[in-house]
């Protein structure tokens, strides 16, 4: 394993670049309409997406919490 103080700046940068085309594609953008993209579009959609994961997520929660809330409430009646 590589001491991270040895990572050089263009290291960095590539690699910063494969994660948000990664992360672009499995949203579903085609790679040639993402190549067209401009960096306030791709900051625009990332953070859209992370928007909308999060609000799925907390809605997860909630729904978690509701269900055992409900089953802990069922159980103390009997």
């Amino acid at each position: 394993m590589r001491d991270p103080k040895s990572v050089t700046v263009s290291e960095i940068i590539a690699f910063q670049h494969w994660v948000v085309l990664v992360q672009l594609l499995k949203i579903g953008i085609p790679y040639e309409t993402i190549m067209t993209l401009s960096i306030n579009e791709i900051d625009m959609i990332i953070a859209s997406e992370m928007a909308m994961q999060q609000k799925q997520n907390e809605e997860q929660a909630r729904e978690m919490a509701a269900s055992q809330a409900k089953s802990s409430f069922g159980k103390g009646r009997f």
